[in-house]
C-alpha cells in the first residue's frame, strides 16, 4: 500500500460528496424551474384565458378512445360532466313583459280618407287590432310629501284641563295638534322610500354615495353624500332588531356556511387607516329552510370573530380551508367542520392549467377527473329525498372517494414537493375527513357556493366605494347588506321590502310586530 493511498481515498470520498451535493442542488434547481414555469403558465392562463373552471370529459383527445370508454363506464348512469346545451338556431323568442306593469295605449290609425272603400265609398268596418308592446322608462321621479298636522283650538273660559302631551295653552287658549308619525329618521326630510332607494343603490347595485349625489343634483336636489352617509348609519341601527332575530334563526340551523373577505375601515381605535378589517358572512344551509344571512364586521381574520358569533351553536360549519376555522373548531366541541370540494378541485384545476399543452396527460388532470365525477353524481340529487340521496352517495360517490384517496396517497410521492400538483394533493389529504363527511349526511353539499354568492355583492361594491369611514358605518353597511341578501333569497323586491321596513319598523311596539317584518314573514302589497 502506497503512502498516498489514504489521501487518495479521502480525495475520492470528497469528490463523491461534492457530486452528491451537486446532484441534489441540480435537482432542486430543476424543481424550482419547473415550479416557476408552472406559475408562469398559470398566470398567463389567468390573465388571457377564460376564468371559468368548467371541465368536460368530452374535451379529451379523440385518440384516447379506450380510456374515454373506461371513464364513461365509471360514471354511468349519470353521464358525463355537464356541457352547455347546444343552442338551437332559429327565430329568437322574446319573453312577455310583466303583466303588472302599467299599459299605456297609443292608437296608430290610418288616415280618414283611407277609411272608405275606394270603389263604393262605403266606410270600412274595424274588425280587430294588432298590438305590439315596447318597454318605456321614466327616470327616478321625485316628489315632496307634505305631512299636514291639523291644529284645533278651544277658547272656552271654563276649559282648564287638557292633555299636556298634545296640547298647549297660550293666553288661556287650548290648542291641540296630532303627534307626528314615527319615522325611520325623526326630523329628517327623508321618507322611507328615499332611504330604501339610496340603500338599494349602494348595497345592491354598488352605486357609491358620491355618484348618487351627482344623480340627485341633475334633478335640482342638493343632497350631500355626508347627509346620505349619516342616514345609512341610522338605518343600520334601526334594523338591528331584525338582524338579531335573523341571527337567532340562523343559529337554529343544522348546518351553517361561512366565508370572509377583507374590508378597510379608516377610523378605527388603535389601528392605522391602512390596516385591514374583515367582514364575515354566515348563512344557514338547511335544505328548504328559511334563508338567513348575516354579515358581521370583525377587526381581524382571527378565529375569535366566528367564535364569538357562533357562541353556543352546535352543528355543522362548512367553510373553505382557512386555518382560522381550524382554530375555531379546536376551541369548541359543538361544531363539526365540513370541507369544500370546490376549493379542493380549484387546486387541481390550477395545476392542470399550469401544465399547458400537456395538461391532459398530467397527474393533476387524473385527480381533477375523479373529483368531477363526484359533482356529476351530485348534479342529479337535488330533487331526491334524504334517504335516496344517501343511498346514491353510498353506492356511487363512496367508491369514487376511495379510489381518489388511494390514488392521492400513491401519487403524492411521484411529484416534486414544490409543484402545484403536490400542493393540490396535500391540500386534499389534509382535509380528507372534512371533505368526506357529506357521504353520511344528506343535508351537506359538496361546496360553499351559496355563501360565496352572498359575499360577492359586497366584494363588487367594495371596488366602487372602497372603504367605510367609521366602525358604526361598517356595522350599518353589514346590517343593510344582510337584509337585502335575505330579501332576494325570499323573492322580495329589495326596494319595496326596505321601504316597508323603514316605514313600519319605527311603529312596531312588540316582538311579534318586528318578526312580521323578517323577509320570510313579510308580504308586499
Amino acid at each position: 500500500m502506497s503512502e498516498n493511498e489514504p489521501n487518495s481515498n479521502l480525495y475520492v470520498q470528497k469528490l463523491l460528496k461534492e457530486i452528491a451535493f451537486l446532484r441534489h442542488e441540480n435537482k432542486n434547481l430543476k424543481d424550482d424551474l419547473a415550479h416557476f414555469q408552472e406559475l408562469v403558465r398559470l398566470l398567463k392562463h389567468q390573465r388571457f384565458a377564460a376564468k371559468s373552471e368548467v371541465f368536460s370529459y368530452g374535451m379529451k383527445s379523440l385518440f384516447d378512445e379506450a380510456e374515454n370508454e373506461a371513464d364513461e363506464q365509471l360514471i354511468e348512469p349519470y353521464g358525463p360532466w355537464p356541457l352547455k346545451p347546444e343552442k338551437k338556431r332559429g327565430k329568437p323568442i322574446r319573453k312577455p313583459l310583466p303583466a303588472s306593469l302599467e299599459r299605456i295605449r297609443k292608437i296608430i290609425d290610418i288616415p280618414e280618407d283611407e277609411k272608405k272603400c275606394q270603389i263604393s265609398g262605403e266606410p270600412l268596418i274595424q274588425f280587430g287590432e294588432e298590438v305590439s308592446e315596447k318597454l318605456a322608462i321614466e327616470p327616478a321621479k321625485l316628489s315632496v310629501h307634505q305631512f299636514v298636522r291639523l291644529k284645533y283650538i278651544c277658547k272656552c273660559p271654563a276649559c282648564s284641563a287638557f292633555d299636556q302631551t298634545n296640547s298647549t295653552e297660550e293666553n288661556n287658549t287650548v290648542i291641540k295638534i296630532a303627534e307626528p308619525e314615527p319615522t325611520a329618521i325623526p326630523k329628517s326630510m327623508a321618507t322611507s322610500s328615499l332611504l330604501a332607494f339610496i340603500a338599494v343603490n349602494k348595497y345592491a347595485d354598488a352605486l357609491p354615495l358620491y355618484r348618487q349625489e351627482t344623480i340627485f343634483s341633475r334633478s335640482g336636489i342638493d343632497l350631500p353624500r355626508s347627509t346620505m352617509a349619516t342616514w345609512m348609519v341610522k338605518c343600520g341601527a334601526l334594523v338591528r332588531p331584525l338582524i338579531n332575530l335573523a341571527k337567532d334563526e340562523l343559529l337554529k340551523s343544522r348546518i351553517i356556511m361561512a366565508d370572509e373577505t377583507h374590508y378597510q375601515i379608516l377610523k378605527r381605535t388603535g389601528k392605522p387607516a391602512t390596516s385591514k378589517s374583515y367582514i364575515w358572512v354566515f348563512m344557514n344551509a338547511d335544505p328548504g329552510g328559511r334563508k338567513a344571512i348575516i354579515y358581521e364586521v370583525g377587526p381581524s381574520r382571527s378565529h375569535t370573530v366566528p367564535l364569538e358569533f357562533l357562541e353556543g351553536y352546535e352543528g355543522f360549519l362548512q367553510t373553505d380551508g382557512f386555518e382560522g376555522y381550524e382554530s375555531l373548531a379546536s376551541k369548541t366541541t359543538g361544531i363539526t367542520l365540513v370541507g369544500d370540494w370546490v376549493h379542493a378541485r380549484r387546486k387541481f384545476d390550477e395545476a392542470v392549467k399550469a401544465h399547458g399543452k400537456n395538461a391532459g396527460k398530467s397527474l393533476a388532470n387524473e385527480g381533477l377527473e375523479l373529483i368531477n365525477k363526484l359533482f356529476v353524481i351530485e348534479r342529479d340529487l337535488q330533487s331526491k329525498n334524504p334517504y335516496e340521496k344517501l343511498k346514491i352517495r353510498q353506492e356511487n360517490s363512496r367508491p369514487i372517494t376511495e379510489t381518489l384517496l388511494k390514488w392521492a396517497e400513491t401519487k403524492i410521492n411521484d411529484v416534486p414537493p414544490k409543484s402545484l400538483t403536490y400542493k393540490a394533493i396535500s391540500y386534499m389529504l389534509e382535509r380528507w375527513e372534512k371533505l368526506t363527511i357529506f357521504l353520511d349526511n344528506s343535508i351537506i353539499g359538496l361546496d360553499t357556493n351559496p355563501v360565496e354568492n352572498a359575499i360577492r355583492p359586497f366584494a363588487i361594491g367594495r371596488k366602487n366605494w372602497m372603504f367605510s369611514d367609521t366602525m358604526a358605518g361598517a356595522e350599518s353597511s353589514a346590517a343593510l347588506y344582510s337584509l337585502i341578501c335575505m330579501a332576494k333569497l325570499s323573492d322580495l323586491n329589495p326596494f319595496q321590502y326596505l321601504s316597508k321596513v323603514f316605514e313600519e319598523l319605527p311603529k312596531a311596539k312588540s316582538v311579534d310586530e318586528v318578526e312580521a317584518l323578517l323577509p320570510w314573514n313579510c308580504t308586499l302589497t
